[in-house]
């Protein structure tokens, strides 16, 4: 669970996602599989009509250097992001095509 609260605040540093509203991360993955986490963004009606402009990135080394957060090597190669809509729900989606071990 360390290293998702990493990961997610690598995220909110290196993007404008400061701004928003984050609710409860829920993973929909066990150990020894690949992470998927979803993240709901809670946007007002002028963060909602401007989400095509949105952009969820993994902050780079210098990002987690600034956070004072350990940086893994990996993680910009195997971690992706994206967000996802369904009608007014709006997730910000982490995803690693490799197994988590720990």
């Amino acid at each position: 669970m360390k290293k998702l609260s990493v990961i997610i605040a690598g995220l909110l540093a290196a993007s404008q996602l400061q701004a928003l509203g984050l609710g409860e991360a829920r993973i929909d993955s066990y150990l020894g599989e690949p992470l998927r986490v979803s993240v709901p963004l809670l946007l007002n009606e002028a963060e909602f009509a401007q989400l095509n402009q949105l952009q969820a990135v993994v902050g780079d080394r210098a990002v987690f250097e600034r956070l004072q957060l350990d940086y893994y090597d990996g993680i910009r190669r195997d971690l992706t992001v994206s967000v996802q809509q369904q009608g007014r729900e709006v997730n910000l989606l982490l995803q690693t095509s490799n197994r988590i071990a720990e």
